[in-house]
């Protein structure tokens, strides 16, 4: 039997990607803004109903980083809430791989960033961002 993985942000540079790389042992069901706005706690949880994943893959973001900071109110709601929402949707048996970026850091390490190395965006975008990881961790530890 396939596994069922939700793509959400499906259109995205990531998630094209992800789709095209598909194994042939996966069922994909992707995500578009267009079709399933992360930010809709009712919309999220119908359409987790509907496929029943057993991986979430969230590759979906706000990613203006420019306008980001004239436009904090919807990068918050996309890169926080959003996660937020689909952690908290999600199947407890499924396993969720949240996309995250480097604008979480300040890119003054003269090393590559590792995992737990301390955070310090300096722009809208990489503190959203970085709030949209903190809440998938607190809701799905585990799991993510």
């Amino acid at each position: 039997m396939p596994e069922r993985v939700m793509l959400l942000g499906a259109n995205g540079q990531l998630g094209s990607l992800v789709s095209e790389l598909k194994p042939n042992n996966v069922e994909l069901f992707s995500y578009t803004s267009s079709n399933l706005d992360i930010r809709d706690e009712e919309l999220v949880k119908k359409a987790m109903n509907q496929v029943k994943p057993d991986l979430i893959i969230n590759a979906a973001a706000y990613t203006k980083v420019d306008e980001a900071e004239e436009d904090s109110e919807t990068a918050y709601a996309v890169n926080e809430t959003g996660p937020a929402i689909i952690a908290a949707s999600a199947p407890e048996h499924a396993r969720f791989i949240h996309v995250s970026t480097d604008f979480v850091f300040d890119g003054t390490s003269e090393q590559p960033y590792k995992p737990g190395d301390p955070t310090n965006p300096l722009g809208v975008y990489g503190a959203s961002k970085l709030a949209g990881e903190h809440k998938v961790l607190e809701l799905k530890p585990s799991n993510s």
